[in-house]
């Protein structure tokens, strides 16, 4: 009989204690709370508008707190912006990393779209040291990576 107390007092220890962790682990799960807010009137929650004409498809953004850049990758282009003013053109670094008319054609013959499909899209966008940038484009499907150096967006 004290064996089985003994046996059930473990068993509802242990059911209390994976309880606990479940309800840690489902309550940071829905906590949506953001990491920086703004109230409503503030100052500092103006929105900044940043676009180049001929200029599409801005998927990948990186966030670099160590030279206040927010760097974008777009379709053929990567840009870095100032975090001060992403607007300011003036504030602005790129580099045009387009695609080679071969490696388009190459792209077509693989059945791709050559309006649309064969271009290099920026897809990996990684902070490698305070020094460079790793990048990697879709390249005509034919993907290629390079470093870049941050300081002036040019390749090493």
């Amino acid at each position: 009989m004290r064996k089985s107390v003994t046996k059930l007092s473990c068993l509802l220890a242990a059911a209390f204690l994976l309880g606990g962790c479940l309800q840690v682990l489902f309550a940071t799960e829905d906590d949506v709370t953001p990491r920086i807010s703004f109230p409503y009137n503030a100052n500092e929650r103006l929105a900044k508008r940043f676009s180049v004409d001929g200029i599409l498809n801005y998927t990948l953004l990186l966030l670099s707190q160590e030279d206040d850049m927010l760097y974008v990758g777009a379709r053929e282009a990567l840009f870095a912006l100032s975090l001060s003013d992403i607007s300011k053109t003036k504030l602005q670094k790129n580099l045009m990393w387009g695609t080679p008319p071969g490696k388009r054609e190459e792209c077509s013959f693989k059945g791709k779209n050559l309006e649309t499909d064969c271009f290099n899209y920026i897809k990996i966008l990684l902070r490698m040291n305070s020094t460079h940038l790793y990048v990697c484009g879709t390249y005509a499907f034919s993907p290629v990576c390079a470093y870049i150096v941050s300081d002036d967006l040019s390749f090493c």
